[in-house]
């Protein structure tokens, strides 16, 4: 047997910086990525000369220190995020450095519990065929003593996801194929989903309503089928003839049909544990790609650069998931793995069972195997039913705990609120509080609606549990000549009631399920829409006054002719009732730490974001990453942080990991209400001869965020007019003029791209004098001894 090579292959990537990580992020949710790149190092008199020189001509040499410590002259981003150049500077956002300093202390011992496990980790992942060794090299092309293990080959979870998303996509396609062509037939328009003009599925976007019916028939037939399997075997000792002929043939039907639905509830138990399996996957990828940048940051924390507090974030978030799972997260996997394995494992081989015993019924009707058949299945049956029972305690374990982590977030969040009656904006806060405070009360609905199903599965299990062993015992005795066959068949209804009765609960849980993420979905979407449409001002002042909120959406198909789409949907909502609004208002006050730079530890806005587990460490790395992103990114990315630490699912899309658009149609309101704003002032005679130029005037003037706004209107815009126009709909005036707006808005991006110019270069020359005086500054001090210290430095103490 060849020996196990222990010296992984090594494959070189460039890095530009000296203390920071350079590479590919595998698995990642975040794929924004920002490269270090640091002061060129002199190490020649003449260089160190050069730089002085360089620094004198400019004037910086007297205030270097200062210079280094301020942020006049920041990194100018490249175009290019993977050629970011970044400095190291003392950035704090206004956070106390002591409090820092305290932070850091208090949660030093777990971090480094966790940084050593993942050490480990590396260490083991290393001597693994299915991962490499990645050299960094610096900037100049030399190796570095530092390496990444990333992992080459795709894990089984990986392939089974790949191969689901393709069937499943393939299953969809063609469902939306067939109710396309009935729809044509009928003449009928669609009139839900928010894809249109395609018969491509949207990610997202396409509600868990459409396969309720199926996974609740699936449920419901599975358990059904649970307890015809033994009455099916066990027909022949019914009594009378009649009803014993009836069962028969049921029971042979379900028989044949078995494998089938065993197969799809194997399917789904697979991809219940495999989505699981696949965080954590992801999880490993996080750790092994950010646990060295993550050390960087709690090293240097306010000198810390946007990407190693950004993996700082994804390291915390891996290391609790893998090394420190709570109790609800231990339960759900535990729960997820019985599933498994009795829909994988058991099952099949009792729906094998049937099918041989209805097979056998089929071609010898007058062959007993009334007992044979209950002595085969109902042992089977009951191991299944022991699993059921042990992943019902978990998935009640898993609710409580749930359950009780969402209380607890509650209380401290009322209790922020309590302690500051006499706030300024104390409405706002409230607001914001019921908001989130609110989201809680849901989890504690559903975690409650959760426990009871969980001990309605308790319940019917262990009755399964007890009919099967039961039925065992019946069917032996039958065999040994102790009870006669007709005497077997009330034991296996008996016995087999409580697996039709779990059916039922079972699909009544599913379609509360589905229920609860349409809603939430739906509550996003109004939030993200309400983001567009109102001021910050306006938008605190619906959360202040708890207003009711009136919403109209569009969805289905796009009507070219009546400029409109098919469907539509009403929402009316309280405020304070959608906990994506409090969301928003969080990260808003969050965002102004970015941009101002005044943390004041006495604000309850503040004081929120601690009591739900964001301290001032990791409050500092949300401003760094989020600082480092455009504008129009920085309140997603915050939200995204913000998100798990009240158990919200922010759904988020691209590689960039932002929300989606709102739909389109609220963007074609937008421009239409531009254009009437614009027409009428044309009838009065005060517009300009650019109607392009005041209609995109007048667009800037409704979103709050005019660069972002516009932004936004411009990607949907495009994205609508590049379905429309291979479909060579009719060119209604509207439309047309739209065309021609989107056209003079890409000429607009091409010459703003064209003037940027200049500008980088300017920036890029600030920069280099910069890296030079950081260069100086560092090499000289590096050299200079204890007692030569204070005549060497540049600066007056």
């Amino acid at each position: 047997m060849k020996p196990l090579s222990l010296t992984p292959s090594v494959r070189h990537i460039v890095d530009h910086g000296d203390s920071s990580t350079s590479r590919t992020r595998e698995g990642t949710p975040r794929g924004g990525k920002l490269v270090k790149r640091s002061a060129v190092l002199f190490d020649t008199p003449a260089a160190r000369a050069l730089a002085r020189s360089n620094a004198d001509e400019r004037g910086f040499l007297e205030h270097a220190e200062e210079l280094k410590a301020s942020d006049l002259f920041p990194p100018a981003p490249d175009d290019d995020a993977a050629h970011q150049v970044e400095s190291r500077q003392a950035v704090s956002f206004g956070i106390d450095l002591q409090t820092l300093k305290e932070q850091k202390t208090k949660g030093e011992a777990a971090f480094d519990r966790h940084y050593q496990l993942a050490k480990r980790l590396e260490t083991k992942k290393a001597r693994s065929k299915r991962y490499e060794k990645i050299a960094l090299l610096d900037r100049d092309g030399k190796p570095r003593n530092e390496f990444e293990v990333v992992r080459t080959k795709e894990t089984g979870v990986q392939r089974f996801a790949g191969w689901q998303t393709k069937k499943g996509a393939a299953v969809q396609k063609a469902v939306n194929r067939t109710r396309d062509l009935w729809r044509e037939l009928a003449g009928t328009e669609r009139k839900y989903g928010s894809n249109y003009l395609s018969t491509e599925g949207t990610e997202g976007l396409v509600t868990g309503a459409k396969v309720v019916p199926l996974e609740n028939a699936g449920a419901a037939l599975g358990g059904i089928a649970q307890a015809d399997r033994i009455v099916g075997a066990a027909s022949a000792g019914l009594d009378p003839p009649a009803i014993a002929a009836g069962a028969g043939v049921v029971g042979n039907t379900l028989g044949l049909v078995a494998p089938v639905l065993v197969a799809a509830n194997a399917v789904a138990a697979t991809v219940a544990v495999s989505s699981l399996m696949s965080d954590r996957d992801k999880a490993n990828a996080d750790l092994l790609h950010s646990f060295k940048d993550a050390r960087r940051y709690v090293d240097y924390l306010e000198r810390a650069t946007p990407e190693e507090s950004d993996l700082f974030l994804d390291f915390d978030e891996a290391a609790q998931k893998l090394f420190s799972p709570t109790r609800q997260e231990r339960a759900n996997m535990a729960a997820a793995q019985a599933g498994a394995a009795n829909q994988a494992g058991v099952q099949p081989l009792a729906a094998g069972v049937l099918a041989g015993t209805a097979i056998t019924h089929l071609a010898a009707p007058a062959l007993a195997i009334s007992g044979p058949g209950a002595l085969v299945l109902a042992p089977v049956a009951a191991v299944g039913a022991a699993i059921d029972v042990y992943k019902a305690y978990q998935e009640r374990q898993g609710q409580l705990s749930r359950k009780e982590q969402a209380e607890l977030r509650k209380t401290a969040m009322e209790a922020v609120l309590e302690a500051n009656p006499g706030h300024s904006e104390y409405a706002l806060l409230a607001g914001i509080v019921q908001g989130l405070g609110g989201w809680q009360d849901k989890l504690v609905d559903q975690s409650e609606w959760g426990e009871s199903f969980a001990e309605a599965h308790l319940g019917t299990a262990g009755g399964t549990l007890g009919g099967m062993a039961s039925l065992t015992v019946a069917g032996g005795l039958v065999l040994g000549g102790v009870l006669t066959a007709p005497l077997l068949g009330p034991v296996a209804v008996l016995a087999a009631a409580p697996g039709a009765v779990w059916g039922g609960v079972s699909a009544r849980r599913t379609y509360v399920e589905h229920r609860i993420e349409h809603k939430s979905k739906w509550r996003q979407r109004a939030a993200r829409v309400l983001g567009f449409e109102l001021s910050r001002e306006a938008l605190e002042e619906n959360l202040a006054e708890d207003r009711r909120l009136n919403m109209n959406f569009q969805e289905g198909e796009y009507l070219p002719a009546e400029e409109r789409f098919a469907g539509g949907r009403e929402m009316l909502f309280d405020a304070r009732n959608n906990e994506y609004l409090g969301l928003h208002a969080l990260a808003l006050r969050v965002q102004d730490l970015v941009r101002e730079g005044r943390y004041d530890a006495d604000s309850p806005f503040i004081q929120l974001l601690h009591v739900i587990g964001i301290d001032a460490v990791r409050l500092l790395a949300i401003c760094k990453a989020a600082s480092a992103r455009p504008a129009d990114m920085q309140l997603d990315y915050i939200q995204s942080r913000i998100a798990p630490r009240l158990d919200m699912k922010l759904r988020m899309q691209g590689e960039l990991r932002q929300q989606a658009l709102p739909h389109v149609s609220h963007f074609l309101g937008h421009f239409r209400r531009a254009v009437s704003t614009v027409r009428a002032r044309y009838e009065t005679g005060n517009g300009s001869a650019d109607l392009h130029a005041e209609i995109r005037k007048e667009l800037a003037a409704f979103y709050p965020d005019a660069q972002a706004g516009l932004q936004a209107f411009d990607t949907a815009i495009s994205a609508f007019l590049a379905k429309t126009q291979p479909k060579n709909l009719p060119e209604t005036p509207f439309l047309k003029i739209l065309k021609g707006f989107a056209n003079y808005s890409a000429g607009l991006q091409a010459a703003r791209g064209e003037s940027d110019g200049p500008v980088k270069q300017r920036a890029a020359e600030k920069e280099r004098a910069m890296k030079e005086i950081n260069a100086l500054v560092e090499e000289l001090e590096s050299f200079a001894s204890a007692e030569q210290a204070d005549a060497i430095r540049l600066t007056q103490p």
